[in-house]
């Protein structure tokens, strides 16, 4: 097994990732674990004035490069703990066509085939 996967994730893939690990909850270790992955999945300031991200108020944003797609590298444990938070019972997840293409992507297996 490979040490780091890399994953071509959009700008939505990479906030709405942001939105759910950062709202899990758990022990010491976990909220270690879920900082080091946010630490991969957060715009920088520099990724975040390149597609136009802007805050409109809590909980909202807009950009404007929609198109784009991030390379990110993951470390086998990392993508392991995103898949766990996405998997958790009481993960919020959006349902919708977006979020069952990122499920994807992070190999997480859904119900539906």
């Amino acid at each position: 097994m490979a040490d780091k996967v890399t994953i071509s994730l959009s700008t939505w893939d990479r906030i709405t990732l942001t939105n759910i690990v950062g709202a899990g909850g758990g022990n010491r270790a976990m909220f270690r674990q879920a900082m080091k992955a946010l630490d991969l999945l957060e715009l920088s300031p520099e990724e975040g004035a390149e597609v136009g991200l802007q805050t409109l108020g809590p909980n909202r944003v807009v950009w404007r490069d929609v198109l784009k797609e991030w390379k990110i590298e993951f470390p086998q444990e990392r993508l392991a703990f995103i898949q766990m938070a996405l998997q958790a019972p009481d993960a919020v997840l959006p349902y919708d066509r977006k979020m069952k293409v990122l499920l994807k992507k992070l190999g997480v297996e859904t119900e539906e085939a």
